[in-house]
């Protein structure tokens, strides 16, 4: 039976490409259709690359909040890089006396600031509005701990309820025979 990703009802097919859930009041895409209450899977990769930063913000509000996080801690680091370039330039600038010689440097090194910094905005607020917050810390500990919890196999595999199996059911009826199956595992 084809379900909603959601909220596990059972969807109404529409066209070859999108489904109707009645309880959530949306269509969803035939690509995020699951089977029997399989809950929504997220797909992601535990890194992100400079060429990534490269993204639209339309395309970047599209990625799961994991990758958005590798990503956050690139654009950080791709800016941290650009302040360092910057330093040397600005102390070689002082060494010689003249900034003749450094300016195109210069110049390339601030847009590449700008650009990254802009971007590190940019994944900050999508983060913000999906965490409540901006992660100050992206290390080793921080990715681990959340690392663990995306992949929690307990919680994010756990199906949904197929409330259709109930019809007619009294409530303890239901709570009864789920704590039955919970207990059969």
């Amino acid at each position: 039976m084809k379900t909603c990703p959601y909220c596990g009802s059972k969807v109404e097919k529409l066209d070859h490409l999108r489904y109707y859930c009645e309880f959530c009041t949306m269509n969803i895409p035939s690509d995020l259709v699951k089977e029997d209450c399989v809950r929504i899977s997220v797909i992601y990769k535990e890194r992100a690359s400079k060429k990534d930063l490269e993204k639209t913000t339309p395309e970047l509000m599209l990625l799961p909040t994991v990758d958005l996080l590798f990503l956050l801690k690139e654009a950080r680091k791709q800016r941290n890089n650009a302040t360092s370039e910057i330093s040397k330039i600005k102390m070689e600038i002082q060494k010689v006396g003249s900034a003749s010689s450094f300016k195109e440097a210069y110049e390339v090194l601030n847009e590449d600031y700008k650009f990254f910094t802009k971007k590190m905005y940019v994944v900050e607020n999508i983060i913000k509005t999906r965490l409540g917050y901006i992660p100050p810390k992206l290390d080793k500990h921080f990715f681990d701990k959340y690392i663990k919890n995306v992949k929690n196999k307990t919680k994010n595999l756990e199906p949904m309820i197929d409330f259709n199996q109930y019809n007619n059911q009294d409530l303890n009826d239901i709570l009864n025979s789920l704590k039955d199956r919970s207990y059969n595992k």
